[in-house]
């Protein structure tokens, strides 16, 4: 921030009757922006490994079998981290569970991650989603504590990809951007089980970031370690 000013001139001052239709005022604000994406800004280093800690298959909390984890997001509201399975309802409701984690001591050890509590994640109707109508892979909140989640859908069954949003309790918009390009069919749109895999908001929380975990099929073959795509 450079400067700022404000538009609010004196009641005497011949500029006055510009302002007297209104309770708004001008403000002209100077800025100087650095490059968001130059190479210094963009360059991550100092990452340093905490540690890791598993749950065994089967661990069971509130009725629901903790464990298929696909995404984890921090939740600011709460204070809390949220996990997300990517059960289709297979074994359960489609769900996520907040956790605490424990990174007092600078580590990540067996211990430290401790299960609040298991949603289910509601449908625009109030209840749950039905088994296979989602594949929830990836988690993220806003700033106002509005939670998205990525679900893969199923290529197989003519199933879209979706971003789903979630205001309260219950989703209630679908973000999607070109149903054309994304939605399966024999030519085109996504691979089954390899399409919105990841979920992320920018710190700002205008922009939500996905990636699909290989290539459309309009694009060219799979993605392998040997051939790109």
């Amino acid at each position: 921030l450079v400067d700022a000013q404000v538009f609010w001139p004196e009641t005497s001052d011949p500029d006055a009757a510009l302002v007297t239709a209104t309770d708004h005022r001008l403000v002209a604000v100077d800025l100087n922006f650095d490059d968001p994406f130059s190479e210094e800004d963009a360059s991550v280093d100092g990452v340093t490994f905490l540690g890791a800690t598993e749950f065994a298959t089967g661990t069971i909390f509130g009725g629901t079998e903790f464990g298929g984890l696909s995404g984890v997001a921090f939740q600011p509201e709460t204070g809390e981290f949220v996990a997300l399975s990517d059960d289709r309802g297979t074994i359960n409701d489609p769900r996520t569970y907040s956790l605490a984690i424990d990174l007092g001591d600078g580590s990540l050890d067996d211990g430290d991650v401790t299960i609040l509590a298991t949603t289910t994640l509601l449908d625009y109707d109030g209840t749950p989603f039905t088994t296979g109508s989602i594949d929830p892979e990836g988690i993220a909140f806003g700033s106002d504590g509005t939670q998205f989640i990525a679900t893969e859908g199923d290529a197989g069954a003519g199933l879209e990809t979706l971003i789903l949003e979630f205001p309260g309790d219950r989703a209630e918009f679908e973000l999607f951007p070109d149903p054309t390009k994304f939605f399966p069919t024999d030519t085109n749109g996504i691979r089954n089980n390899l399409a919105f895999e990841s979920l992320t908001v920018t710190p700002d929380g205008s922009t939500l970031f996905t990636a699909t975990e290989n290539a459309l099929l309009q694009d060219g073959p799979r993605a392998s370690v040997d051939d790109g795509s």
